[in-house]
């Protein structure tokens, strides 16, 4: 579910009536969060010195190798992200055909 209030809404009001926009805040990551794995069994919260040492963000796709602490959280040995899917190679069109431009605004074509 989206926000109530979009920002569009809200740079329209600060303009309207004057009012200053609320300051960002000062970071958007601290100390105290943690990285956890979830999958269709359940979550675990990701321990260790190779989680530490990198930023994440929700929804990647990754594999993690380590162990399970007696504390139920999981030591990261080693992380793998899924990579590029396969690009299937175009061939370019031959100078006798007609071209199409297909672009956001929609479709032109080109003689």
């Amino acid at each position: 579910m989206g926000s109530l209030v979009s920002a569009p809404f809200i740079g329209s009001l600060t303009v309207q009536f004057s009012v200053a926009p609320p300051p960002p805040p000062p970071k958007y990551r601290s100390s105290d969060d943690m990285v956890v794995l979830e999958d269709e069994s359940g979550r675990i919260v990701l321990v260790g010195d190779r989680i530490q040492r990198e930023q994440y963000v929700t929804g990647i796709i990754m594999a993690v190798l380590g162990i399970e602490t007696p504390d139920g959280e999981f030591e990261v040995v080693d992380v793998c992200f899924a990579g590029m899917a396969p690009q299937i190679q175009l061939e370019p069109p031959s100078p006798d055909e007609d071209k199409m431009d297909i672009d956001g605004n929609g479709i032109t074509l080109l003689f």
